[in-house]
């Protein structure tokens, strides 16, 4: 039998540090400062059951990715695997860039190894953040929802200008 305080000191101590690490300063404000301890430990408890999930996807994993992004307030990527809808990372994005997208792919890799395909949206930005996988002739697919989308978009707004002109 295990005991509990034998698994709980490497894990507090890899949490401090790894909060310690990421944390540069800390903030006045009691909440702020209760919500940012919060998303850390959340954070290193999550990478701490990485090989456990890791495990969980031993046949592997498509890997989901999308971003959310609202106009100049920045937004959120998410890294899902795609068979269990697990999200396996997220980060907060200020542009959805690929030079601010690859590093979040770049850890999920590192969690959960190399994905058996990844399927993205139509942007360029996902496009260039998956390029490394692509050149490891990992498939890079369009995600049907995005592709119908831009579809629908594309070929119904004539029509309906038409339409709302007439």
């Amino acid at each position: 039998m295990v005991r509990t305080h034998t698994l709980y000191r490497p894990l507090k101590r890899f949490v401090l540090n790894y909060f310690l690490n990421k944390i540069l300063f800390f903030q006045t404000d009691p909440s702020q400062r209760f919500a940012t301890v919060f998303y850390f430990y959340f954070e290193a408890l999550h990478v701490s059951y990485a090989p456990a999930l890791r495990a969980a996807t031993e046949k592997g994993y498509p890997l989901h990715i999308d971003a959310t992004n609202e106009y100049g307030k920045g937004g959120l990527f998410l890294c899902l695997d795609g068979w269990s809808g697990w999200v396996l990372h997220a980060a907060k994005i200020a542009t959805e860039n690929a030079d601010e997208l690859r590093p979040a792919i770049d850890v999920t890799t590192t969690l959960f190894g190399d994905p058996i395909a990844v399927v993205r949206d139509l942007g360029t930005a996902s496009a260039k953040a998956v390029d490394h996988l692509r050149r490891k002739n990992i498939p890079d697919l369009v995600c049907h929802y995005h592709f119908l989308g831009a579809l629908g978009k594309n070929s119904l707004t004539p029509i309906i200008r038409y339409c709302a002109s007439t």
